[in-house]
């Protein structure tokens, strides 16, 4: 299995399973890579991207030292327009997701470090009706390569 493909399901079942019942808003993983350009419902859908492979370097006993940016996308029912209620619980979601990203009880097999990189200004988009927060994570680690 390969690096992106761990760090992908380790991130899925932190946002799917481990965040059940502890968010406002349920996540569910969208069908779209980039939830900018999504054209349906975002209300609690999410997008994973790799930003960028920051460093991968292969010590002599088979093993792999990585550095990898992972760009996490979050969507929420939030018009611009309306009260700051949705919006302020849709912050403290995206609160409480960095909290436990950077939990190491919840690293994947070979995950050593996990550190928010920045997190972009939530972005309204179709119609101002729908929010998109933007978080990039650095994970660092090292696995076997046999």
């Amino acid at each position: 299995m390969s690096v992106w493909q761990k760090l992908y399901d380790n991130f899925k079942t932190l946002l799917e399973t481990t965040l059940d019942g502890e968010l406002e808003t349920a996540l569910h993983e969208s069908e779209f890579v980039d939830l900018l350009n999504s054209t349906s419902t975002l209300n609690g859908q999410y997008a994973l991207q790799l930003g960028a492979i920051q460093k991968a370097q292969i010590k002599a006993n088979d093993t792999l030292d990585f550095s990898y940016e992972v760009i996490l996308q979050i969507g929420y029912e939030c018009n611009k327009n309306a009260g700051h209620t949705d919006y302020n619980n849709a912050i403290s979601d995206i609160e409480k997701i960095i909290a436990f990203r950077l939990d190491t009880d919840y690293f994947s097999t070979g995950v050593m470090t996990a550190e928010l990189s920045k997190g972009s200004r939530p972005r309204f988009i179709q119609k101002d009706v729908y929010m998109v927060c933007e978080l990039s994570f650095i994970i660092s680690g090292r696995v076997s390569l046999s």
